[in-house]
């Protein structure tokens, strides 16, 4: 019994407890993380809970960053400042995510799969080419007021 109660304590002191955060930049709020972020160390990733939202955080000198992700498998993200406010970063894009898309007429002929939807909803440029191979390049333009993408279209030759 002696060897299991080890193991569980070895698995334990493995992962931290969350850190729960508010967003907020009041006072009261500010004064509420920094007490939350006082057992962290510059630089470690720490797990923590903000909205509803569980992820990861990790704090340098300058302030700190977390991505979390709800029930629902909603994603955010927030800025850290040194004095403890948490903000939401509406602006970030995932390093994996696709910038650009590329898809053909034909593409756009019918529904796109949900793969491809998702891509679109994230992309900072969307290309569609014709057959003739000429594209029309459309830029995301960032609307923090709809949750749809808006997009500026473009008219470019590629020859």
């Amino acid at each position: 019994m002696g060897e299991v109660k080890q193991s569980i304590s070895n698995i334990e002191q493995y992962f931290s407890p969350s850190v729960f955060l508010s967003i907020g930049d009041s006072d009261e709020v500010k004064a509420l993380n920094l007490a939350a972020l006082s057992s962290i160390s510059v630089g470690d990733p720490f797990q923590c809970e903000i909205n509803y939202g569980f992820g990861v955080g990790r704090m340098s000198s300058s302030g700190g960053f977390a991505h979390v992700t709800t029930s629902e498998g909603y994603e955010a993200f927030y800025d850290i400042s040194t004095d403890g406010a948490v903000t939401k970063n509406s602006t970030y894009v995932k390093p994996n995510e696709p910038l650009q898309v590329v898809l053909s007429v034909e593409d756009l002929e019918s529904a796109v799969d949900d793969i491809t939807s998702a891509a679109i909803q994230k992309a900072g440029l969307i290309v569609i080419v014709d057959e003739e191979g000429k594209s029309t390049v459309c830029t995301r333009i960032m609307n923090d007021s709809s949750p749809n993408p808006s997009f500026l279209f473009h008219h470019q030759i590629i020859l």
